[in-house]
């Protein structure tokens, strides 16, 4: 995914097994697992490359890039 500088971001991922969905580079973080969707809501503050994981399957799902 890709977005701008100061844009809010709303990333929601599921999963079939209990985990936890993080942005480490950001310190965020969500429970996700059946019947729980991971919510990760934040604005991007800092322009980079920001893996989206999840932690216990150490499985990276995504990512979010931050341009000017």
């Amino acid at each position: 995914m890709r977005v701008r500088l100061g844009e809010r971001v709303v990333l929601k991922i599921r999963s079939e097994r209990p985990d936890v969905v993080l942005i480490d580079a950001l310190g965020l973080r969500a429970p996700v697992g059946p019947g729980t969707t991971g919510i990760l809501d934040f604005v991007a503050g800092s322009q980079g490359s920001f893996g989206v994981t999840l932690a216990l399957g150490e499985r990276r799902v995504g990512e979010v890039k931050v341009a000017d």
